[in-house]
């Protein structure tokens, strides 16, 4: 039985269930860092963890839609260069910048900038990429859901100041940021072309490789 998209109940409801799958991956992540006992500034076994996750989680989505299809989800030739360069984007160029930035960054600098990858979205899908008009009510409601985060993390500044920033603290999560919006453009545009969950599946797999290859070969570290 397939969901009706077209139903406004129904696409609020996955959009409730996808905000809380989205918001329970902090925790989890957290609870794996204590399980491996990695500390929180030790980038490089961060980003082999992080490789690790995605290379499992690509590797579940391959396996569970095969089994769906009674056929094994492989990949088409013609779409090995959507799959590299969307793992570049919403896997490998991302969560670099994001980790990095992170570990030279406050929480609450982290967590204001964070917020602005939806914000990315409309104005890549706007200005750079015509998939949408700019309307001045979009560009009020960036206004206004930046404010928004912004507002609800002053409380947390503690007499730090919002204005000192880095290039590879802030800069980099700002960085990270305009790869996430960037990847949903390139989802839009392939998944003309191809099976969503095909290239969502294999580009973790592909990306999870090379963020493991990138931990290890800097030292990174998974203790059992």
């Amino acid at each position: 039985m397939k969901a009706n998209l077209s139903d406004k109940r129904v696409v609020l409801l996955l959009a409730m269930v996808c905000c809380f799958l989205w918001g329970s991956a902090t925790p989890a992540i957290k609870i794996g860092y204590q399980v491996f006992r990695i500390d929180g500034g030790d980038t490089q076994s961060i980003i082999l963890f992080a490789g690790i996750r995605f290379l499992t989680a690509g590797l579940l989505v391959v396996l569970f839609q095969s089994l769906l299809q009674k056929r094994f989800l492989r990949p088409q030739r013609e779409a090995l260069p959507s799959i590299f360069a969307l793992s570049m984007a919403q896997t490998v160029v991302q969560y670099l910048f994001f980790y990095v930035g992170l570990a030279h960054t406050s929480g609450v600098h982290g967590t204001i900038i964070s917020g602005t990858g939806g914000f990315f979205s409309i104005l890549m899908a706007s200005l750079l990429f015509h998939y949408e008009k700019l309307t001045p009510a979009k560009v009020l409601g960036c206004v206004a859901g930046f404010g928004g985060i912004l507002v609800m993390n002053l409380s947390g500044m503690a007499g730090e100041s919002l204005f000192q920033v880095s290039l590879l603290g802030e800069g980099f999560v700002l960085f990270s940021q305009m790869s996430y919006a960037l990847s949903g453009i390139l989802v839009k545009r392939f998944s003309s072309r191809f099976d969503v969950v095909m290239l969502s599946g294999w580009q973790f797999v592909l990306g999870g490789i090379i963020m493991i290859l990138v931990g290890l070969l800097t030292g990174g570290q998974i203790q059992p």
